[in-house]
């Protein structure tokens, strides 16, 4: 929900690196939302919390992974671990 949340460059890496599609809610501020959740779940408009972040969840933008970007990274951690294994003798 913070400054990462906002960029959609770092979210489609995200994306991509995990190979799982990442979405960015509408709302920019999560704490809020939390409060407004639990009010409301106080003053009986949900039944719970669970259902009140259902009912107030909304997405601002999807992010697919892309697999081609996903090679790319898998080939840099791959350079990153042997080095690793180079300066500190094969741990990881």
């Amino acid at each position: 929900m913070g400054g990462g949340a906002r960029s959609d460059v770092w979210l489609q890496m995200i994306s991509d690196c995990t190979g799982v599609p990442v979405e960015r809610p509408r709302a920019r501020e999560a704490a809020c939302l939390g409060a407004a959740e639990l009010a409301m779940v106080a003053a009986g408009r949900f039944g719970s919390v669970a259902e009140a972040a259902t009912g107030l969840y909304a997405p601002d933008k999807r992010f697919g992974p892309d697999p081609s970007g996903r090679a790319a990274y898998d080939e840099a951690f791959g350079r990153y671990r042997g080095l690793y294994a180079k300066l500190y003798g094969g741990k990881e």
